[in-house]
């Protein structure tokens, strides 16, 4: 399970949104690796409450949220919260990206959090809107590629 929990947060912080993501939040992602999600929690809504407009806490809650939900066997009782963070992300994201439209940092932000949430559509079985937001999480990638 740890393998599957690191590639995701590699996933998350392997791209060049890697240089805006706060040392802060990468403490927690230690924590979360090691399952110690009320001290990541902790460290995330720090940041959250000091950075309200930043889409990496939001993120970075509902994947702590949704990898403590599978640690413990809490079945989907946190598939609500899990995906109210990652819009939240999406949206933030979104924003950013409309007053920056050509910054890559910002595009990767929101295209993660469009896997992120197409990851927990296809969890809840909402399999056409994952692929829509999967497509939007492609698009944006190909505009840089291209």
């Amino acid at each position: 399970m740890k393998k599957w929990l690191l590639v995701l947060l590699l996933c998350f912080f392997a791209l060049p949104a890697q240089a805006k993501i706060s040392s802060q939040l990468l403490n927690a992602v230690d924590h979360i690796y090691n399952a110690n999600f009320a001290q990541a929690n902790a460290i995330i809504g720090g940041h959250i409450s000091s950075n309200p407009n930043d889409p990496a806490g939001y993120l970075l809650r509902g994947i702590s949220t949704e990898w403590f939900q599978i640690v413990n066997n809490k079945g989907k009782s946190f598939n609500k919260k899990i995906m109210a963070d990652y819009q939240k992300a999406r949206i933030l994201a979104t924003d950013a990206l409309e007053a920056d439209k050509n910054n890559l940092d910002k595009k990767v932000m929101l295209g993660n959090s469009y896997i992120y949430v197409a990851k927990k559509l296809i969890d809840t079985s909402h399999n056409v809107q994952a692929g829509s937001a999967l497509k939007k999480a492609k698009n944006l990638m190909e505009q840089e590629l291209q």
